[in-house]
């Protein structure tokens, strides 16, 4: 038993909380990713990586000299070599070296859904490979427990939510437009990114499912931030980004992230009354952003003139990222102090460059910029590293 088999005991014991438990994983993984462990994790997921393209380019370039009983038997063989070299890889107590093999069987795993299809003539209609992927991730991330299938699982999420229902054959159709056309997913990108914040707090109760957390509150944060501070840059980007067709597709997931916001407000292990705010202000301001009126965007035109729409926007991304700021330092979560920083500093640089556009041809205004910038940079270091030194002082 390893040390998060033996927190995931505890919990079941009733011997520790679950906001105890994650407080003591994080601890494990800020001791056990320093300096050589670090290390070791990199080159062994760097190392497993490249063994699993190497495998695939194998395969590739004599796919057409093997016929389909050896294509299988190769196939597979490498999958069954790769779990069996980790699984004795862990045995002999080499834990960061088997957990890398592990992910390459995933990743082999994903691999041989689309060679076999292809063995067999099964056309995979966008949407069904990368599922059955999505659903091996899972089933391994619970088998093992580690956060990097989380990582893994969210953005398959994604493709499978994009292809679904959609075009007749492979690069066909909507199937390269599943994330920029009005149709796919891109108006609904900062709302799917609250939606998978969401599901990453209603899983906080579940210690079985505890992988998937980190991984999507990541990916649920930049689905989120960054179209938001993307819209910023000018007041007709807002109507360009964020107006969609309106398919039923479309209809369901606003409807479900919309429900998964409002669970996680009201039964989701939420610590601190400020991510309670910023998720709820958050899922007001993405879901205010796709909903249209009569063919226009509703807060660009519709509801309010562009003139205030505009303004408003920015200042409600601003407080949205300062309050992701006040949120890490009060739950000791450095991810979201970082985050909230790196929004709050590339906000402020779009609107400097936006404000003085007009001055861009004048020396003065690149030397006046230039020293505006470093010491923005200098300034919001200084603070991140005062937050950081009174959240470990606490």
């Amino acid at each position: 038993m390893n040390s998060r088999q033996a927190l995931k005991h505890w919990q079941k014991e009733g011997l520790l909380s679950n906001e105890k438990a994650h407080e003591l994983e994080a601890s494990l993984d800020r001791l056990g990713t320093h300096g050589t462990s670090r290390a070791i994790v990199v080159f062994a997921t760097l190392g497993a990586v490249l063994i699993g393209l190497g495998i695939v380019l194998f395969v590739s370039s004599n796919w057409q000299r093997m016929g389909a009983v050896l294509r299988g038997a190769v196939l597979l063989g490498a999958y069954a070599s790769i779990v069996a070299a980790a699984r004795e890889t862990e045995r002999r107590g080499y834990e960061r070296i088997g957990e890398a093999l592990w992910f390459l069987a995933t990743l082999s795993f994903g691999a041989n859904i689309f060679f076999l299809a292809q063995i067999f003539n099964f056309t995979l209609t966008f949407w069904q490979g990368p599922l059955v992927w999505l659903l091996g991730v899972l089933a391994m991330g619970f088998a093992r427990g580690r956060a990097v299938y989380g990582h893994a699982a969210a953005p398959l999420l994604l493709l499978f939510l994009g292809w679904l229902g959609g075009g007749g054959g492979w690069f066909m159709d909507d199937q390269l437009e599943f994330l920029v056309a009005g149709r796919g997913l891109r108006p609904l990108l900062p709302l799917l990114g609250v939606g998978l914040v969401s599901v990453a707090v209603l899983l906080r109760r579940v210690p079985a499912w505890s992988f998937v957390e980190r991984g999507f509150r990541a990916w649920g944060l930049v689905l989120l931030a960054v179209p938001l501070v993307i819209a910023t840059a000018h007041k007709d980007l807002g109507g360009k980004m964020f107006e969609a067709d309106w398919t039923t597709k479309q209809i369901v997931l606003v409807v479900v992230a919309s429900l998964l916001v409002a669970a996680a407000l009201s039964i989701g292990d939420i610590r601190d009354p400020a991510g309670r705010i910023v998720l709820a202000g958050a899922g007001l301001l993405s879901l205010g952003l796709v909903v249209t009126r009569a063919g226009h965007w509703l807060l660009g035109g519709a509801a309010l003139p562009t003139a205030l729409a505009f303004p408003l926007l920015v200042a409600t991304v601003f407080a949205l990222a300062l309050g992701t700021v006040w949120t890490g330092f009060r739950t000791a979560n450095r991810a979201l102090v970082n985050a909230g920083m790196a929004g709050l500093s590339v906000l402020i640089m779009i609107q400097y460059f936006a404000w003085s556009f007009g001055l861009l041809a004048s020396s003065v205004a690149f030397i006046v910029g230039g020293l505006v910038v470093l010491g923005l940079a200098f300034f919001m270091e200084r603070a991140r590293r005062r937050l950081l030194a009174r959240m470990e002082a606490s």
